[in-house]
């Protein structure tokens, strides 16, 4: 009779936490619809928008036209290979003075197949301009690229691109400046000019949106796919300063933090955490002491290998340490 009469109280207090449970999750609910609030509002990620060449007059390396451009009817652009997933967005050119005939924007896939046209509207007298797309262009890591501008009568710059855009390689890598004379919107494939290795610059650039990234203090971030901070080729966006892992997260994939100098990593309250995967952090500097989530389950292989991290709080929830998780901290207390 107490077996029963205990088994009966047990399973009216789980009626009574799961009937509070739906009434809790139905009033945020309501909070949220009525009044617009993020539920993590310091913590959302935004995407990342990149392009080859910095017109800002503010840059320690703005783009910087030749004087005396070339003339002709032609396509001149630049051929670009894609390291993320991502959209492009908008095509921009310098233009010349001279240069006073209509401009059309081209976006070309790797066969010479045109994805996008739109030709330029509003054009000011010379300098940047720029014209989004009527639907951005999807492109996926591991594609080439090409973005041109046509006129029948161009005037076009003919410089070197900037050793920062050369080296260029995440989410964007320079393969070469192209050209074609035609008389009409053409592939351009050509390549030669002033440099031996990516051609000549010619001043067409273009808006790149990528991934989602979770920015870090000091500069840089990582990257999100969905509910993941996934694995990328991070030697140019490197999470600099402070790193916040917004509660949303349920993995952290492998090597997805590597190489990063991170001065705090901590986790925002109510952490949906489970898998830090195998090398998350590797060889990534991540001072002082890291208090994982409750709730986190498993850490893998090499997971924070010579981090010089110098203590760890392991909550009780972890069910799984995959070998060498917490190799070459040698400070680790």
């Amino acid at each position: 009779m107490f077996r029963d009469l205990s088994t009966f109280l047990i399973s009216l207090q789980k009626v009574q936490k799961t009937r509070t449970l739906i009434l809790k999750l139905f009033f945020v609910s309501l909070f949220v619809l009525f009044f617009g609030i993020s539920l993590n509002p310091s913590a959302q990620a935004a995407p990342v928008t990149e392009s080859l060449l910095d017109s800002s007059p503010t840059s320690q390396t703005p783009y910087s036209p030749n004087p005396n451009p070339g003339a002709a009817s032609i396509n001149v652009g630049v051929s670009v290979s894609a390291h993320a997933n991502g959209y492009i967005t908008a095509v921009r050119f310098y233009k010349h003075l001279q240069s006073t005939q209509p401009h059309t924007a081209n976006v070309w896939g790797s066969d010479g197949t045109l994805l996008a046209t739109k030709v330029f509207a509003a054009e000011t007298a010379s300098g940047w301009q720029e014209v989004t797309l009527d639907t951005p262009v999807k492109i996926t890591s591991g594609e080439s690229f090409t973005v041109s501008i046509f006129s029948t009568g161009m005037y076009y710059s003919e410089t070197l691109f900037p050793d920062e855009v050369k080296s260029k390689y995440w989410p964007l890598q320079l393969l070469q400046g192209v050209y074609n004379y035609n008389n009409s919107p053409n592939f351009p494939s050509s390549n030669a000019g002033t440099d031996a290795n990516v051609g000549t610059n010619y001043g067409v650039d273009f808006v790149f949106t990528g991934p989602e990234v979770i920015p870090c203090s000091d500069g840089g971030g990582v990257f999100v796919s969905g509910t993941h901070i996934i694995e990328h080729e991070n030697w140019l966006y490197q999470c600099q300063g402070n790193l916040e892992i917004p509660a949303y997260i349920t993995q952290i994939d492998s090597i997805a933090v590597w190489y990063n100098s991170i001065s705090s990593l901590t986790f925002e309250t109510n952490s949906a955490l489970i898998t830090i995967d195998d090398g998350a952090f590797t060889a990534s500097t991540v001072a002082g002491s890291i208090i994982l989530p409750e709730g986190l389950e498993t850490i893998g292989s090499q997971a924070f290998e010579g981090t010089y991290v110098s203590a760890v709080t392991i909550p009780s929830t972890v069910t799984t340490i995959r070998g060498w998780a917490f190799a070459g901290l040698s400070g680790l207390t």
